[in-house]
Formats: C-alpha cells, sequence, structure tokens
C-alpha cells in the first residue's frame, strides 16, 4: 500500500448488490446482538461501549464460514474486486452490521484487527443524512495491545465519506476509523477484512 491509501468505490451497477441487498433488508434475514470490542479492554481504556446487530460471515480471528450468505456474498466481492482492480487473498473477517440511533454520535476510532489487512466497507441501507464514516490519518502501533482508542482529539482526518446507498470505501486496515450513527432509521453495511 502506498501510505494512507484510500479510494470510494460504486458497486449500484454489481448485479450482486442487488441480490445481496433484497436479501438482507428482507424480514428473514437473521440479526444478531454484538456488543462493541472486547468490554474488559475498552473499559479499561475509558471507550464507550454499545450495543449493535450483525451477521457474521465469516468469524474473526477464526476465518470459519459461519452464515449461508457467504457464496452470494463472495460472488459480490468477487464482482468487486474486478471492477474496482483489487485481489482477494484471504478473507480474516466479513460480517454485515447493523447499526441505530443510540447516544453516542460515533461508534469511536478502532481498528479493526492487529495485524495489516485492508477494510471494505459498503453501504447497503442509510438514513436521510447518509452519515459514512471517518478515517484517519493515525495508524494502529506495531506493539498495539488493543485496536481500540477514545482519544481522537489529537488524530487527523484523512477522508471523510458519506454513507450513500451502493457506495463504499477502502482503506488501510491499520487506520484508525469509526462510523457515525444513524440519526433516525438504520445503517447496514458490510465490512470485510482482507
Amino acid at each position: 500500500f502506498v501510505d494512507n491509501f484510500y479510494k470510494k468505490i460504486n458497486v449500484t451497477d454489481i448485479k450482486e448488490y442487488h441480490v445481496l441487498k433484497k436479501a438482507i433488508l428482507s424480514n428473514t434475514f437473521p440479526w444478531y446482538i454484538e456488543k462493541y470490542g472486547d468490554e474488559n479492554i475498552l473499559e479499561k481504556n475509558n471507550v464507550n461501549t454499545f450495543n449493535f446487530l450483525c451477521h457474521i460471515v465469516v468469524r474473526r480471528g477464526e476465518g470459519k464460514i459461519n452464515s449461508d450468505i457467504y457464496e452470494p456474498t463472495m460472488d459480490f466481492l468477487y464482482a468487486c474486486a474486478k471492477k474496482h482492480k483489487f485481489k482477494i487473498k484471504q478473507i480474516y473477517r466479513m460480517a454485515y452490521n447493523l447499526t441505530y440511533p443510540c447516544r453516542l454520535e460515533k461508534s469511536g476510532p478502532h481498528a479493526d484487527l492487529l495485524t495489516s489487512h485492508k477494510n471494505i466497507i459498503i453501504y447497503f441501507k442509510n438514513d436521510e443524512h447518509n452519515l459514512g464514516t471517518v478515517v484517519y490519518e493515525d495508524k494502529l502501533k506495531e506493539d498495539a495491545t488493543s485496536g481500540y482508542t477514545n482519544d481522537n482529539s489529537h488524530m487527523k482526518i484523512l477522508k471523510e465519506t458519506k454513507g450513500h446507498e451502493g457506495t463504499g470505501i477502502m482503506f488501510d486496515g491499520e487506520n484508525y476509523h469509526e462510523a457515525y450513527f444513524p440519526k433516525k432509521g438504520k445503517r447496514i453495511a458490510l465490512v470485510v477484512n482482507i
């Protein structure tokens, strides 16, 4: 990667996106309550905790398939990779996240993994404000024992993107980032660590 890699992507012309969108927005798609991060680490570092809904497709740290929607999601990712010219060597984690209005404006700066990776975030649903993601220039330190921080006062923003449905972003996973919570309604995004 070049330093501070960041790329916007558009997926509205990828037919697999529309297949997935129909499936995940249906009333039969299963969502599970998830707590943000490791509560013990977060409390020790004075980081806010919150709940959100999640559908894990590939488990973090295990690389195990965890969902029947794995194949259609991979079909979509391969179509994205072809269109936007990137390679998928390994999936470290893949999940659909559903966030909703809560007491917080943003999730808090974090890195998804403690190892080198790329992040892909694709927006499937958002409220009318289209609040997206903030990616910071600051990177995870080599000796980090946690990917979370609550102190972004010194962090410089690399990019701040709107979360328009049918668009997404790719960036170096070592950059801290945080998601905006919707002001009303819900925000659904596919998050992939490759």
